[in-house]
């Protein structure tokens, strides 16, 4: 570089066909002064490593730099300035790099006005520091589609992030990404702070883990706020975006309704995250959700489901339409009883309830889960043109079997099928009178002032004990009661020294039949 610096008849170097390596720095890389093109026909072939100390490109202002080809790896400790790419009044373009085991921030910094960064088609993994960085630059008094009117940006497209320990943007200034992929990434990829654009478009996000992967602050949510009556609701756009099976909040929009009012969410995929968005962003349209459903009931006796909507919908994508039966879908596992049809063969409605019928073969046990969903993902809308996805939430639920007597015994077990309300019952339906099995396992051991007692648990048909004791064996009273299968042991405290206690322990069941007595046992 120096020599392309002293030339300037040299712009551009090229690394031979076939070189491998890494080229460990023992200083920083002179600074670029004119305009500069650097290719290497391998973005694996070779590494640039700053050693953890030192800085690769810093290039000098008005100057353009396109780069491609390389892996930069360990890169310098300076979290203020660019340490890969340090950007301030010129532009970077950057292509078919990887950028891997970064652990200080920050590798990528864009400053002040005229200042460009732009990355294709590269790779970003196992990197632990925060990423990019941007500040400084003038901001359109008003929402513009022309990314010259923005002049300090950073657009990312192409490119995949996987992986990555480390916050991915942490910006002040316009952002663009477009046609990327982003995955097992556990850290926020976006903190957007300020007023300028942010785009987030076209890319797919899968298995991300960080609390939340897009938030934003900036001066429109001051008072007086910077922005708010000038700035357009797509201000914050995310459209075209896949997100699958991120754990925390999906978007953020901001803290209030002066936020809101700049963000749009439009045309993209949710499916089986955390939660998609906070608070109520001002455009929610065209989107592929998950959330239609409520809640669902079923009634055995009349052999129907019913299905709340959290929101009016529709079977067209005119806000026009009222659902019809073929718009849904059932399918069912588990159990004894099966579908007699997939659509449901009665259909009513009561406001925001839809009333299905259900043809099941067989009886059914209880153990029968049955799902329920839009027959495609054309078939329910919201008021928003948003499309309720295949996959709902809350569209499960285990089938009641039928029980005449609401003893909570089935039809089809019940050998009482009569019994008076309110008793409680054994499994087979008749009252139950049978006590349970007495405690076995039943033992003691002395302590400074207490005895410590331990015993078996009861397996079934016990919901509780109850713990008896004293001084004589033939007139013991109730210490406990113990009221839960699980209480195994029990500390008998206060005692007198050089006293002999007696204890015995009887088992309960719901009905309050006891059994009969543990072996008495004494310490």
């Amino acid at each position: 570089m120096e020599t392309a610096n002293a030339d300037i008849n040299i712009n551009e170097i090229i690394f031979d066909a076939g070189l491998t390596g890494t080229i460990t720095l023992t200083s920083n890389f002179p600074n670029v002064s004119s305009n500069l093109v650097i290719s290497d026909p391998g973005a694996t072939d070779i590494t640039i490593s700053g050693d953890d100390q030192f800085k690769m490109f810093v290039i000098n202002s008005g100057f353009t730099l396109d780069l491609s080809g390389f892996t930069f790896a360990n890169s310098a400790n300076d979290y203020n300035n660019g340490t890969i790419f340090a950007v301030s009044g010129l532009t970077v373009n950057a292509s078919n790099i990887v950028v891997s085991e970064i652990t200080y921030s920050t590798p990528f910094w864009s400053k002040s006005n005229n200042s460009v960064i732009n990355i294709t088609n590269s790779t970003f993994n196992n990197n632990s520091a925060t990423l990019f960085r941007s500040d400084w630059g003038s901001t359109p008094a008003t929402t513009s589609d022309n990314e010259a009117d923005y002049d300090n940006r950073i657009t990312v497209t192409g490119s995949t992030f996987s992986s990555n320990t480390g916050q991915i943007f942490y910006t002040e200034r316009y952002v663009k990404i477009d046609d990327c992929i982003f995955e097992d990434n556990t850290n926020q990829i976006g903190i957007f702070r300020g007023v300028n654009r942010y785009q987030v478009l076209n890319s797919t996000f899968t298995n991300n883990t960080g609390y939340q992967l897009f938030s934003f602050s900036s001066w429109i949510g001051d008072t007086p706020s910077w922005g708010e009556a000038t700035l357009g609701s797509n201000n914050t756009l995310f459209d075209g975006n896949i997100f699958t099976g991120n754990t925390g909040t999906i978007i953020n929009p901001g803290w209030s309704s002066k936020y809101y009012s700049k963000t749009t969410i439009t045309n993209n995929t949710f499916e089986n995250n955390g939660n998609n968005w906070t608070r109520d962003p001002i455009v929610v349209s065209g989107n592929l959700l998950p959330n239609f459903i409520a809640s669902i009931t079923h009634s055995a006796n009349d052999a129907t489901v019913s299905v709340t909507m959290n929101r009016p919908v529709f079977n067209s994508d005119s806000e026009s339409g009222a659902l019809e039966a073929n718009d849904f879908q059932f399918s069912l596992s588990g159990g004894n009883a099966t579908l007699g049809s997939i659509v449901p063969t009665s259909f009513s409605i009561s406001g925001n309830t839809y009333i299905l019928g259900i043809n099941n073969n067989g009886t059914i046990h209880g153990t029968e889960e049955l799902t329920i969903s839009p027959v495609d993902e054309t078939s329910i809308y919201d008021a928003g043109l948003n499309r309720a996805s295949i996959v709902q939430n809350n569209s499960t639920i285990n089938l009641n079997f039928l029980d005449d007597d609401t003893d909570g015994v089935a039809n089809y077990q019940d050998l009482c099928p009569n019994t008076p309300s309110g008793e409680i019952v054994e499994a087979d339906g008749f009252t139950d009178i049978m006590e349970p099995l007495a405690p076995i396992g039943f033992t003691s051991t002395a302590g400074a002032y207490k005895i410590h007692l331990e015993w078996d648990s009861n397996t079934e048909d016990t919901v509780g004990y109850h713990l008896y004791g004293g001084t004589d064996e033939n007139s013991m009273t109730l210490i406990s009661d113990l009221s839960h299968i699980s209480y195994n042991e029990y500390n008998h405290t206060g005692l007198t020294t050089n006293t002999t206690y007696y204890y015995s322990l009887k088992a309960y069941d719901l009905a309050g039949n006891e059994s009969v007595s543990s072996a008495i046992i004494n310490n």
